[in-house]
């Protein structure tokens, strides 16, 4: 998958385009790196109309190319690292939306399979709500 970034693409852009590929797992970005285990996600977590091009040290226009077989480390240290970008993966989990601090390990498509099931069992019909503890 292709993340497509150009010079009016916010933080919602990029959030539905990976949301198109992995609809179980949601891509937040932070405005600091967030530490395993912190208890203040919530805080530092951007508004999704913020402009890309107010936080990337990319050269706009520019592509971000992730894969389902990468780890959520892998992901979230590639954003860091090619984009100046702090991100952050959360999971479905019934309805609630989990930081995957303890599965970082895991690829992209194992974490969407496994928000996938838990959405399935889910009994409540409404929309995920956000919650920052770990697994």
């Amino acid at each position: 998958m292709l993340l497509r970034i150009d010079h009016h693409s916010t933080i919602a852009d990029i959030q539905k385009q990976f949301n198109q590929s992995f609809p179980y797992l949601k891509l937040q970005f932070t405005s600091r790196q967030i530490s395993p285990g912190s208890q203040h996600v919530k805080k530092t977590i951007l508004s999704e109309e913020t402009p890309l091009s107010q936080l990337t040290e990319l050269t706009l226009p520019s592509e971000i190319h992730i894969e389902g077989d990468m780890t959520v480390t892998d992901v979230e240290d590639y954003f860091e690292q090619r984009a100046g970008l702090h991100a952050q993966i959360f999971r479905s989990s019934g309805n609630l939306w989990l930081i995957t601090t303890a599965t970082d390990q895991w690829s992209l498509n194992k974490q969407n399979q496994e928000g996938e099931e838990l959405s399935l069992k889910r009994t409540i019909a409404e929309p995920p709500q956000d919650i920052h503890e770990q697994e």
